[in-house]
This record gives structure tokens, sequence and C-alpha cells, in this order.
């Protein structure tokens, strides 16, 4: 066992004559010592965690699980129901047939399986805007609403200039 810790926790269950019993019980203590700060800290961290925080559905996924993983190795597990309910609850609009789906199912579906629908659901949408937002379509777009906004500028900007150069009087 001492060849398998770490030199700090070595230096602190190193004892002449030791069972391999007492050591475990001593290496235990030390990880179980702060449960209860550790549980508190972890499940804030799960409340918290937010889809816009991640790159990807699957890295918000994964990060929800490991949380949860963690809770239950201080004692404080979460149910499945629990995860799924944290993994749909910070959803946008685009996830809102997805979320009415997850809800409705009955049972409610392990994790693992919500996970991978929510996936597929991540790249149908992420496909549909790039059909809507077709990328030469979308710069295309953008720079036409520049350009009508830049002559709508140049409008105002000479119109104003007209009326200020004919006394305040207004053409018509």
């Amino acid at each position: 066992m001492y060849a398998t810790v770490s030199q700090d926790i070595l230096n602190s269950i190193l004892v002449i004559d030791d069972s391999s019993e007492q050591c475990w019980k001593r290496i235990a203590a030390i990880f179980q010592d702060n449960k209860h700060s550790r549980a508190v800290h972890l499940k804030n961290q799960f409340s918290n965690t937010n889809l816009e925080d991640f790159p990807t559905v699957k890295a918000y996924c994964n990060c929800l699980k490991l949380l949860a993983d963690q809770l239950a190795n201080v004692d404080a597990l979460v149910s499945n129901t629990c995860l799924g309910l944290n993994m749909i609850v910070v959803l946008t609009n685009a996830y809102a047939g997805f979320v009415t789906y997850i809800q409705q199912h009955d049972p409610w579906l392990p994790f693992e399986t919500a996970k991978s629908r929510l996936e597929l659901e991540e790249s149908t949408i992420i496909q549909e805007g790039a059909r809507e937002f077709g990328s030469s379509s979308f710069t295309t777009a953008l720079v036409v609403n520049s350009q009508n906004s830049d002559d709508d500028m140049n409008h105002q900007n000479s119109s104003h200039n007209n009326n200020n150069n004919n006394n305040g009087r207004l053409l018509n």
C-alpha cells in the first residue's frame, strides 16, 4: 500500500510494524475527514453547472456526470432523475421540444440515454442552423444589412445637412 500513495500521504500514514488494515483505515480517514464540506462544495458546483459554460452538450453532460460521481464518493448520492433534471433545467429555448420529450417520458430515461438523445438534438439544431444560415448567405445578409445601415446613415446625414443649409425649411 505504501507504494501506491503520494509522498505526502505516505509521510502521514507511515508507521513501523503496521498492519495493512490499520494503514488502510488511516488512508480512508484522510479522505473521508472532509467529506461533508466536500459534498457541499460539489453540490453547489452541480447545481450551478450551466450549458452556456461548455463548448458542446457532450462536455456539459460529462461534467454533470463527473460531479454526480464525485458526490456519490462522499455519500451524497444523486439519483438518475435528479441528474436528468439538472441536465434539462438550463437548456435554452432551442431545446424546448427535447425538454418536453424528456419531461413526458415515463419512466424517466437513464442519464446516458438522455445524454445521447440530447447530443443528437444538438447536432440537428446545428445542421438546421447551417441550412438556414448557410455560411455564404449568412455573410451576404450581414454585408447587405451593414451596407443598408451605412446608406441609411448617409441619407439621414445628407437630409440633416440639407435642412440646416435651407435655414430650417423642410424640403419635399
